[in-house]
């Protein structure tokens, strides 16, 4: 009995490590970003969805990649935050623009 204790105590502390980086990433996606230009302002919410200028949807961080989805339309995004996390590059992927985003701060 012990060992199966010590086993799913393991399994437990494995699976909170692994999923906070996860976690703390997707946080700093969360709030209001403008374009280097200031035209184009997407929101990401706490829920997953986000909203821009165009488009609104789902995202997800996976892989160390933004994943934006909106019905059969998906990004993907290589990103960087710089700028204690107020600056965002994202890269876009297979075709996908590239941006510079600075956070709004209310």
């Amino acid at each position: 009995m012990n060992k199966k204790i010590i086993i799913l105590a393991i399994i437990i502390i494995i699976l909170t490590f692994g999923l906070s980086g996860c976690i703390e990433e997707k946080t700093k996606f969360i709030g209001t970003w403008r374009t280097n230009l200031g035209i184009m302002i997407y929101t990401f919410n706490e829920d997953g969805t986000y909203q821009g200028a165009a488009t609104s949807g789902a995202y997800e961080i996976k892989d160390g990649r933004l994943i934006c989805t909106s019905g059969s339309f998906i990004r993907m995004y290589e990103y960087e935050f710089m700028n204690d996390d107020n600056t965002l590059i994202l890269n876009g992927l297979g075709g996908a623009a590239s941006y510079t985003l600075t956070k709004q701060v209310d």
